[in-house]
């Protein structure tokens, strides 16, 4: 039988911090086994904590990057952070399934859009100044009456 290799929680902890908290990298850095670092983690607060800490970390690196990219006009960057920070304010992923619905993205699959096609844009802007453009009182036929 081989030797099996002895770990401390302190190894562990600190290769998980290096691994931005990824288990499967910091097995690959220490030599061991994913199943290895997982149950360090489950059998040692400390190495919980640090790994806990590492994703945050990376999470506040990502953030930051993100702000960045936002600041700098990037046009994905805007759209992601308000599909994700300005649902208030009425900037939500909605969905339009094969047979026309809509709804939002966990009720529906299908393809997503923030925005409406360029099509189905340019239609309801000529549908809404077709609507500006008629005389008060006009139902569209040019007499004021409803069409039989």
């Amino acid at each position: 039988m081989g030797s099996a290799l002895r770990l401390t929680p302190d190894q562990v902890a600190e290769a998980l911090t290096i691994c931005h908290g990824g288990r499967q990298q910091a097995a690959k850095h220490l030599g061991c086994d994913r199943r290895t670092v997982t149950r360090y983690i489950s059998e040692h607060p400390e190495v919980r904590r640090a790994a806990g800490e590492a994703v945050e970390a990376t999470k506040d690196v990502a953030e930051d990057a993100l702000i960045k990219a936002v600041e700098s006009g990037e046009a994905w960057a805007v759209c992601f952070y308000l599909k994700c920070k300005a649902k208030d304010r009425g900037y939500i992923e909605r969905v339009q399934n094969e047979n026309g619905n809509r709804g939002d993205f966990d009720e529906v699959r299908g393809e997503t859009s923030m925005i409406p096609s360029t099509p189905e844009l340019i239609a309801r802007m000529r549908q809404r100044l077709g609507e500006l453009s008629q005389p008060v009182g006009s139902n569209g036929n040019g007499n004021g009456h409803a069409k039989n």
